[in-house]
């Protein structure tokens, strides 16, 4: 796996070099994480390496950048195995190649990985669980990763100037929200900030499920499950990190029946802003449930203004779950009439037909009935219904 760069310079954005500033692109994380990501994400899925880790490789080449122009990238290049070339170290990126890869053609290990089965990833319960106990991990890749070093570079920042700076993070199903919330609030019981950091959202069942199956009964993670409404009142910036799942279902105050002091005639918005030096704001804009949810980017960034506050902007592309259709998503967001400002259209172009998707398929079930032997058979065939 050969992560393939165009830079020519990169510079560390502070000492725990995490985010490198990469001229016309912004922070970026280090391309031998991104390496690592791939190069994992293939050995823990693909049935055909199975007991194999090994035998994935991964390594970066930086063809326009020379060793002086990324000294920064260099000097935290060991990861994991992952060697880091420049144009520069040409010569040892070529002997890195003859050094893992046959003289033989290579047809038939090609066919064997091309066809091998897709082992389907943990339950996002279980697999949050073991994250949060620190015995596995998510393997963050693309902007995911961005998103994930960014929130920990500003959340560092704020502790040491006592600072304020939001961060959206917008994405469709799949796209990975939940699992850079998770990943984020491990990485600061690592760090020592167990009673600094909350993982919010606005929904009574995830909130409970998230208690029952990934908390469970271990004290050590108790509070670290929170109400939205719990902060209509909350101290100014008593937290170092509020990650906001969920964000769409945001309301417009929060009202409680059951606690006086869950109840404010401010903006919900504005209560999670005001409560953590660097609050997170994971949504998907296309996700709103009820008529009182207010969730958005443009009032999350109108009332950041509004407050003086620095916010950055994170969309997330691509989908990340076994059997996923980055087309399908744009058909049904067509056929439902939602715009998209990522998107070539705008909601106002007619649905279209659905013309199919190499890799997904599409089928229409009249009664529960035909739902569930749809479902019976797709499962029958070793397939993996949406």
């Amino acid at each position: 796996m050969i992560e393939l760069k165009q830079w020519s310079s990169a510079e560390s954005l502070d000492d725990e070099a995490e985010l490198f500033e990469v001229p016309g692109l912004g922070p970026q994380s280090h391309p031998c994480q991104q390496a690592k990501g791939y190069r994992n994400q293939i050995a823990n899925h693909f049935g055909a390496l199975d007991g194999r880790p090994e035998a994935v490789k991964a390594a970066v080449y930086l063809h326009n950048a020379t060793h002086s122009s990324v000294k920064d990238l260099a000097m935290g290049a060991v990861v994991e195995g992952v060697p880091l070339f420049t144009k520069a170290e040409r010569g040892g990126f070529i002997e890195y190649l003859r050094g893992n890869l046959a003289n033989e053609p290579g047809r038939m290990a090609a066919d064997r990985l091309l066809g091998s089965p897709i082992r389907p990833n943990k339950p996002f319960l279980r697999k949050s669980a073991e994250v949060i106990r620190g015995v596995g991990q998510f393997d963050l890749l693309d902007k995911q990763l961005d998103a994930f070093n960014l929130v920990k570079t500003r959340v560092r920042l704020a502790q040491a100037a006592n600072t304020k700076r939001v961060v959206i993070i917008t994405g469709g199903p799949g796209s990975g929200k939940s699992a850079i919330a998770v990943s984020l609030l491990r990485s600061q019981i690592e760090q020592g900030n167990r009673d600094r950091v909350v993982y919010a959202t606005g929904s009574r069942t995830v909130t409970k499920t998230l208690r029952r199956h990934v908390a469970g009964r271990d004290m050590e993670f108790d509070g670290l499950f929170r109400y939205y409404l719990e902060f209509a009142n909350a101290e100014q910036s008593g937290l170092d990190l509020l990650i906001a799942d969920e964000a769409h279902r945001v309301r417009k105050n929060s009202q409680s029946r059951f606690k006086k002091e869950w109840r404010s005639p401010r903006p919900q918005i504005e209560s999670l802003i005001q409560a953590a030096r660097v609050p997170v704001f994971l949504l998907d804009e296309h996700q709103v449930v009820k008529p009182d949810e207010v969730g958005t980017v443009a009032a999350i960034i109108a009332q950041a203004q509004a407050l003086d506050v620095d916010y950055e902007l994170i969309r997330l592309d691509g989908q990340w779950r076994c059997g996923g259709s980055a087309k399908y998503d744009v058909w049904v967001q067509r056929l439902l009439g939602l715009g998209d400002t990522d998107c070539e259209w705008n909601g106002d172009v007619e649905p279209q037909l659905w013309t199919g998707d190499q890799n997904f398929e599409v089928v229409l079930a009249d009664t529960p009935g035909e739902m569930e032997d749809l479902l019976r058979s797709k499962i029958a065939q070793g397939l993996t219904p949406a």
